[in-house]
């Protein structure tokens, strides 16, 4: 039995249609199958989506700055950008000692070329750990 009378059939999972013989040979999907798969991905590139946080250097007296201009909190996180990560650290401690703790903050660490990104990582996380008591697991 050779190729071209074969009967294909579409190879979504719950889809048995027959595709014609003029159908395209590369797709092995019904048009049916391959119009919704382009809209269902469609719809997930329009929820996922990067939202912009454009990041604010720190003022001139070195205090954070808030770069949450929006009055509704649910739909935005503030990010609050300190000068160093002593200034960071120490909100963190005073965040931490609430049942609640909801922190988000950033400080620019100087570039050292005897220290790897993973080692970085791992500094930032032991202070993390000092300051609050949470470990990362």
């Amino acid at each position: 039995m050779d190729n071209s009378t074969t009967p294909r059939i579409c190879s979504t999972k719950k889809c048995n249609a027959v595709l014609p013989p003029e159908h395209i040979d590369k797709a092995k999907t019904c048009f049916a199958c391959r119009q919704k798969d382009r809209d269902r991905k469609k719809r997930k590139r329009a929820v996922t989506q990067p939202v912009s946080n454009p990041i604010q250097p720190p003022s001139a007296n070195g205090n954070p700055i808030n770069n949450d201009d929006s009055d509704d909190e649910d739909d935005k996180i503030s990010v609050i950008r300190y000068s160093n990560g002593e200034d960071m650290f120490q909100a963190l401690k005073k965040a931490s000692h609430k049942n609640l703790i909801s922190f988000h903050g950033e400080y620019t660490m100087p570039t050292d070329p005897f220290l790897s990104d993973r080692e970085r990582v791992k500094l930032v996380a032991n202070e993390i750990w000092k300051v609050t008591g949470y470990r990362f697991t």
